[in-house]
């Protein structure tokens, strides 16, 4: 699958239109979609479903015009969410310097802000697994696997910060299938009484 540019989340990056293929992250693949047609704007902010986009690719465009850096838009997405997230990625980053680092003497500050990064893009493109109630695991960049305190408010705060820079659409979409499942279950519990 050469010229497929991989999407870790966020604002759909494609025009209305615009003919392309999807990786979901259940792995399959679907070929000649129309964004806005075949393919809905929720697809890509990652809700950690099997139907999120985790991989693209724009038909009948060159691996140039394929591979150019992300838009303005984007940089402001996560310049906003760094931000909101600088609590949780303190306790992160205080783990970091106590069981990661100390085996490696040499890192300087720009490589601890570089891994970092990394392990923050491995968490929203759902590269995690919950090893305990209170903690998940995350391979960085270099092979190492770390395992991250991750307490329910932080956990919280995580995702509302992310929920509050998100365009309308996935939020709309995540409330009606909210209130959608709750429906369902006073359904099913109205029949068993």
């Amino acid at each position: 699958m050469s010229n497929w540019k991989d999407w870790y989340g966020g604002e759909c990056p494609v025009k209305a239109g615009t003919m392309l293929s999807v990786e979901h992250r259940d792995g399959e693949v679907f070929h000649d979609l129309e964004m806005g047609q075949s393919v809905e704007c929720g697809y890509w902010q990652h809700y950690g479903f099997g139907g999120d986009i985790v991989k693209y690719h724009l038909e009948g465009v060159s691996e140039d015009t394929q591979n150019q850096p992300l838009d303005s838009a984007y940089e402001d997405l996560m310049k906003r969410f760094k931000e909101d997230t600088a609590k949780v990625m303190e306790d992160i980053h205080s783990d970091l310097y106590c069981d990661y680092l100390p085996h490696v003497e040499t890192d300087t500050l720009a490589n601890v802000s570089n891994n970092t990064q990394n392990v923050v893009e491995r968490i929203l493109s759902g590269g995690w697994e919950r090893t305990s109630d209170t903690s998940v695991e995350v391979i960085d960049g270099n092979g190492y696997t770390l395992s991250i305190r991750l307490t329910d408010g932080q956990y919280d705060s995580l995702r509302k910060s992310l929920l509050e820079v998100m365009p309308q659409c996935p939020k709309d979409m995540e409330i009606r299938s909210l209130n959608q499942r709750i429906e369902d279950m006073q359904r099913t519990q109205s029949r068993r009484w």
